[in-house]
């Protein structure tokens, strides 16, 4: 890039930006880059492992807000923030800073990058207020220089909505092949151990699949599902929590909160299940693959980029609680090395285009772009 080397990522979760996109601020910052990261400090800062050199400033943003004042307030301090620190290019993730980032660097001139983890409540909860907030947000993208999608599925819907939007296809977050790795210990177990991971929310397909298990126990089968996630009883599409309770008391079911370090649950499960009704990227079928984790999932954007039929998992239709069932049945009647082979299959394609590597060398290859553009 040209003299000016700055370069700031913005995000609505110290935590996220931290955890997702870490390696490419640490790759960045060892290149000489100087780098600063814009977010809410949901996280105490000591608890940042970053390389000193990265910069950290607190954003005043509320990330589930829809309070106009708040939403004032927070622009005007990205503003502040970004005017001292005047950048070269910013990196912007979720639709308040990708849609904030794009407007002030259209103003101040310099570049910007909207990455969308995925389309999100926005674009697939059918409502009047939807429908005006989608026309809003696909205005601010297309004050972006770029932007990044992270599933075909979504870069083929906004290529469709506005064919002149610069768009590119990114390999996700990337998963750190040596942090996310096999078990050389072998465990013989009477039970199927089945993991979700994830928020407590009905779009994540809970409610179908605590009916599936439900289902299953009927027929005898020998299992137990582990479900690690937060529930905040203040969210409007969280699930009625009752339904895990119930398989709790069952012994169907154990309920783990949250989960900081998610290896050693992965490592003791033999399928990773997310019937989620839409995804990004899924962060957690890639390091459950990293790991020869088999996978059911559901036949969405996001998950099907991940998935594939019979050889790394199962996938099944969305809120169907049959199709579920069947898909976790098909699972049971498996042998063990047939669950090994589609562990083994799932950590071919990390290998193959999802690694940390992977997107630091898109990133890399990105900015090398950016001097093109006026």
């Amino acid at each position: 890039m040209s003299e000016n080397k700055k370069i700031v990522f913005v995000g609505n979760s110290l935590l996220d930006m931290v955890k997702c996109r870490g390696h490419v601020m640490s790759r960045l910052g060892q290149l000489g880059y100087e780098v600063h990261l814009i977010a809410p400090e949901d996280i105490p800062l000591k608890h940042v492992n970053l390389p000193p050199s990265i910069k950290v400033h607190k954003w005043f943003l509320h990330p589930s807000s829809h309070n106009p004042f708040y939403e004032i307030g927070a622009f005007f301090h990205l503003l502040k923030l970004l005017v001292k620190i005047n950048p070269r290019l910013a990196f912007s993730y979720t639709v308040k800073a990708n849609f904030y980032t794009a407007v002030i660097g259209k103003t101040l001139g310099f570049k910007t990058c909207s990455i969308i983890t995925g389309l999100g409540r926005v674009f697939t909860i059918q409502a009047p207020l939807y429908t005006y907030v989608q026309k809003f947000v696909l205005w601010g993208w297309r004050l972006s220089t770029q932007i990044w999608v992270m599933n075909q599925f979504d870069y083929d819907y906004l290529k469709h909505v506005n064919p002149k939007l610069s768009l590119a296809h990114m390999p996700g977050e990337g998963v750190d092949v040596s942090h996310f790795k096999p078990s050389q210990m072998h465990v013989s177990r009477k039970e199927v151990q089945f993991l979700f991971i994830g928020r407590l929310l009905k779009a994540k397909g809970l409610e179908e699949l605590f009916q599936a298990i439900k289902h299953l126990k009927q027929k005898e089968y020998l299992f137990h599902l582990k479900v690690a996630g937060t529930y905040d009883p203040n969210d409007q599409d969280k699930i009625d929590k009752t339904q895990l309770d119930e398989l709790v008391k069952q012994g169907l079911a154990e309920h783990l909160g949250y989960v900081s370090d998610v290896r050693s649950l992965i490592q003791e499960s033999d399928c990773l299940v997310l019937p989620s009704y839409r995804e990004g990227l899924p962060r957690v079928i890639l390091e459950a693959n990293a790991m020869q984790c088999p996978i059911i999932a559901t036949n969405v954007p996001g998950c099907q980029d991940l998935v594939k039929e019979g050889v790394n998992g199962f996938l099944c239709e969305p809120r169907s609680t049959l199709c579920l069932e069947n898909a976790l049945e098909k699972f049971l009647k498996l042998s063990e090395d047939e669950r090994k082979r589609l562990g083994h299959e799932g950590h071919k394609i990390v290998l193959e285009r999802f690694t940390t590597t992977h997107v630091q060398n898109f990133y890399l290859k990105a900015l090398e772009g950016f001097e093109t553009y006026k």
